[in-house]
């Protein structure tokens, strides 16, 4: 009698098993789908925040342009993938670009003076300040 109990919980395991097998068979062709999926949505997240982020340039320096001289405001960039902040004239960009999918995106401020501000990319946290200095409008990196 002891014989058929085990047997009968042995198969009952070996199906359970089999069961799961499945599952994971199934799971693991429909993950590369998954990723694609989560890396465009991370994409987008971050193209939302850098749209955000120039947002509140653009909107800092209206602000300052009605504002004397030694008004700032500081502004905090959180990407979730690598930035690039560089200026040309009197624009600044903020770029991403996801190489996974080889997306980019592209923010542009225009200032209204020459802001030489150079380049910076980064992947973390960083802090910056738009300041009215001697008539201008500068944008600065903090850290």
């Amino acid at each position: 009698m002891k014989s058929t109990r085990f047997s009968a919980r042995a198969q009952v395991s070996l199906e359970f098993l089999l069961v799961l097998l499945g599952f994971s068979a199934v799971f693991a062709a429909l993950l590369p789908f998954y990723s694609g999926a989560y890396s465009a949505g991370l994409f987008a997240l971050d193209a939302f925040n850098a749209k955000q982020f120039a947002g509140s340039v653009e909107s800092s320096v209206s602000e300052l342009k009605a504002l004397g001289n030694g008004s700032g405001r500081i502004l905090v960039a959180e990407p979730h993938s690598k930035w690039k902040i560089f200026s040309e004239k009197d624009s600044l960009f903020v770029v991403l670009e996801d190489k996974k999918t080889g997306k980019t995106r592209e923010f542009e401020v225009l200032f209204p003076n020459s802001i030489g501000f150079g380049a910076l990319e980064f992947d973390s946290k960083k802090t910056f300040v738009v300041e009215k200095t001697g008539g201008n409008i500068l944008f600065e990196n903090t850290d």
